[in-house]
């Protein structure tokens, strides 16, 4: 298994990162899945048990558009979390997850990875459609600060 990270830049391929490992953050285990319907961290299992992979599981089943979008403290916002109004997840959700609770203490901007609020996964019609579902679902939410 070898993940990467590479960039297209003037016409140049730039290596960002090149690692033997999965990729995280949802990448292997959902939004694969997800978009193509090849169970690809069970595949990764077999492969590192030395187990035989059928080619049936190789095979994708779908080409779903999926889209992953970022929860950001919004501008001039920040402080003591009083109150979160999640919206309703719709059959477009795959999967959303937030890492805040009421009470937490928030910064009134996001400076790295580790600050984010959380996520959601979405699927759609298209790639344009997948990023409106799940960046509307993130727009729904609602954090009140003391």
């Amino acid at each position: 298994v070898i993940k990467g990270d590479i960039v297209l830049h003037n016409d140049e391929v730039c290596i960002i990162e090149f690692a033997l490992r999965l990729s995280g953050g949802n990448f292997s285990t959902i939004e694969i899945p997800a978009n193509t319907g090849v169970d690809f961290m069970k595949i990764a299992i077999k492969l590192h048990l030395n187990m035989k992979i059928d080619k049936e599981e190789l095979i994708q089943t779908k080409n779903d558009c999926i889209s992953l979008r970022y929860k950001f403290v919004e501008e001039g916002k920040g402080g003591k979390i009083t109150d979160i109004i999640f919206p309703e997840k719709d059959d477009n959700i795959v999967l959303s997850n937030f890492h805040i609770k009421i009470g937490d203490i928030v910064s009134n901007k996001t400076t790295d990875h580790a600050k984010r609020l959380g996520f959601a996964i979405a699927k759609g019609n298209s790639r344009k459609d997948a990023i409106l579902n799940a960046q509307n679902y993130l727009d729904k939410m609602e954090i009140v600060f003391e």
